[in-house]
């Protein structure tokens, strides 16, 4: 079975790896990352969320609805929960696949969310993906 230490760095891989757009490596990930969901993973210690980051996998393998379902959920957690940091990552990691699905409407709230994501990076003294946000809302 896979040790605690490894669970905890399953987000971070999968996020890593998306950030380098190794799309076919996300999304191959994404069993292992549903059965961290069906163990009760909410976050790792880094304030993750898990569903953000299944999410992000499921998107990597356009798999849409999929990915949009653990979005909201993962910003209904973070929510919930009161983790600050993690809630505009959230935005900023949905806001891009939004971006990426190009359905109607998803360009708009792309750019809802990427606002609001900037406004909350502002808040938690974070330029730099203040800034990597602005870049993807540019991108759009």
């Amino acid at each position: 079975d896979v040790s605690i230490g490894t669970w905890e760095e399953i987000p971070n891989v999968v996020e890593g790896l998306a950030l380098f757009k190794e799309d076919e490596s996300v999304a191959s990930c994404y069993p292992l990352i549903v059965r961290g969901l069906e163990k009760g993973a909410i976050i790792n210690f880094i304030a993750r969320p898990w569903q953000m980051v299944a999410g992000i996998s499921a998107a990597s393998g356009g798999q849409w609805e999929l990915a949009e379902q653990h979005f909201e959920t993962a910003l209904r957690q973070v929510s919930e929960l009161q983790i600050s940091f993690a809630e505009p990552e959230v935005r900023r990691w949905y806001g891009a696949m939004l971006l990426r699905r190009r359905k109607p409407g998803d360009r708009e709230k792309a750019i809802e969310m990427f606002s609001e994501a900037v406004d909350m990076y502002n808040r938690c003294e974070m330029p730099r993906h203040c800034e990597m946000t602005r870049e993807l809302a540019e991108v759009s």
